[in-house]
């Protein structure tokens, strides 16, 4: 598999990419400030302060340091697995109309392979209008 950062420069080589990693972030602020507009407000201020980074851009650039956030809100793994699945991944499945492997990434961001999530679901967005499947 790439390296994290080689993945990174092909994204950027991309066209458009930087538009589209916009984008993203603009749709999935919206979408999670409309389900749960309190409690992002009250987990985006912990990582504002931790990581002086929103939760949106934690997820879209070091979604592991979102997941520590919550394995310390919460005190335990099991916890944070539950909200990091049900608060982020799927609206992210929802929003990229595409049934990701939501077990798969978490285990990833989990294991601090960020590179590798983060690839996943920027092919996914970059092509969302290709698929076939939808959520």
């Amino acid at each position: 598999m790439l390296t994290y950062l080689s993945n990174l420069r092909d994204a950027k080589e991309h066209k458009g990419c930087k538009r589209a990693l916009f984008r993203l972030k603009h749709e999935l602020t919206i979408k999670l400030m409309s389900v749960l507009p309190g409690y992002i407000r009250v987990i985006d201020n912990i990582a504002r302060t931790c990581y002086d980074s929103s939760i949106i851009e934690l997820l879209l650039s070091k979604p592991s340091k979102l997941y520590s956030i919550l394995i310390e809100y919460y005190g335990d793994e099991m916890s944070a697995d539950l909200v990091f699945h049900e608060v982020f991944l799927r609206p992210l499945a929802k929003l990229l109309k595409h049934r990701i492997a939501e077990h798969e990434l978490l285990t990833l961001i989990k294991k601090g392979e960020d590179g590798e999530a983060l690839a996943t679901i920027l092919k996914i967005f970059l092509s969302r209008d290709k698929q076939d499947y939808y959520y």
